[in-house]
């Protein structure tokens, strides 16, 4: 593993950290309704000038690749719990 790749997982784990208390003690839908607004604003914000075809298309890519990573985390997370 690189320095940026710990860097970048390093990162990650103090955010999630930081972010986790604000859902702690929400009920399922709440927490799954915020982690929805979040995934849709970080998808939104990736813009093709001009061209709504390939905007949705590379929107549609990276819901796909956000999917994978997550059902990667939900195997990671079950045999860790």
């Amino acid at each position: 593993m690189t320095h940026k790749d710990d860097n970048f997982i390093h990162q990650v784990v103090v955010t999630a950290e930081s972010i986790k208390p604000l859902l702690a003690g929400k009920p399922p839908p709440v927490q799954g309704a915020v982690l929805a607004e979040l995934t849709a604003l970080w998808i939104t914000h990736h813009f093709v000038e001009g061209d709504d075809d390939e905007q949705r298309e590379l929107w549609e890519y990276l819901f796909q690749m956000h999917m994978s990573k997550v059902r990667e985390l939900i195997e990671v997370q079950r045999q860790s719990a």
